[in-house]
């Protein structure tokens, strides 16, 4: 079973026609009692350490401008985050550690029936240990950004996540055919 519990407070929240951001703090509570991953645990991991609380001030900026969620034909969907663990429990704290993520999706219509989607995603952790925590390293895997945990960076040809070492970056080119009005292939 996994448990991600976070509260995040607020400090601003603006928001535009096309973009949003938002700071603030927030607290995480992890816990692990199995995974299922390509090749299991990394191999630095020990099962009783699948536990981690941490406290941070974090930053989050996003542009949006797709003509459509599902089937996007033209726009631009950006993410910026910054965030700093600096407390936690006293068992379960990791370190203070600052994390960067960066990814951005950009919609080339071809014609009515065909576009192109291009995708990049980037994620820096930097910390004062030697290995990173569980919960805070990359991952990479699926087709949803985010799906399992809040670092994961999709990349097609992974099942499950996979961690990552400190710095990542994906580079994703998605060919869509419409086949009918709201059923398409990639």
């Amino acid at each position: 079973s996994f448990w991600n519990l976070d509260a995040k407070l607020y400090l601003s929240n603006i928001h535009g026609k096309v973009f949003d951001w938002k700071a603030g703090i927030r607290y995480d509570y992890d816990s692990i009692a199995e995974m299922m991953m390509k090749d299991g645990l990394p191999p630095v991991v020990d099962m009783d350490d699948m536990r981690e609380s941490a406290a941070a001030l974090f930053m989050e900026g996003s542009a949006y401008t797709m003509d459509n969620k599902a089937f996007p034909t033209y726009g631009l969907d950006m993410n910026l985050g910054y965030r700093w663990a600096f407390a936690g429990g006293e068992k379960y704290f990791p370190g203070r550690f600052h994390v960067f993520n960066f990814n951005v999706r950009k919609a080339f219509g071809i014609s009515p029936r065909f576009a192109l989607v291009l995708s990049f995603d980037t994620r820096f952790l930097f910390n004062d240990n030697e290995i990173s925590s569980s919960f805070d390293c990359n991952y990479v895997g699926g087709e949803m950004r985010g799906r399992y945990f809040e670092q994961q960076v999709p990349f097609v040809g992974f099942i499950y996540p996979d961690a990552l070492k400190d710095m990542m970056g994906a580079l994703q080119l998605e060919p869509r055919v419409r086949l009918f009005k709201k059923c398409f292939i990639s």
